[in-house]
């Protein structure tokens, strides 16, 4: 004969589950919402193109790229 676990067990086994979702939403919005923050500032630089050259300041271009690129890779690690 099987033996069935107590209905306290398996409230507890939810009520887990639910803290444990509860965490996680909140983690995944704030990894998305860092994830595009670079992608919207690299929208506006590139829709502001006609503005500024980015061939003439090399160095600067390089460190945005590098600093979104890091920006991206922090918010993809807490969404994952």
């Amino acid at each position: 004969m099987k033996k069935r676990p107590s209905q306290q067990i398996l409230l507890s086994e939810v009520q887990l589950f639910l803290a444990e979702k509860r965490t996680y939403f909140p983690l995944l919005r704030t990894g998305l919402a860092v994830f595009g923050l670079p992608l919207t500032i690299l929208a506006f630089l590139v829709a502001t193109i006609g503005y500024h050259n980015i061939f003439d300041i090399p160095w600067v271009a390089t460190f945005s790229v590098v600093i979104l690129a890091l920006v991206s890779l922090i918010g993809l690690y807490v969404t994952y």
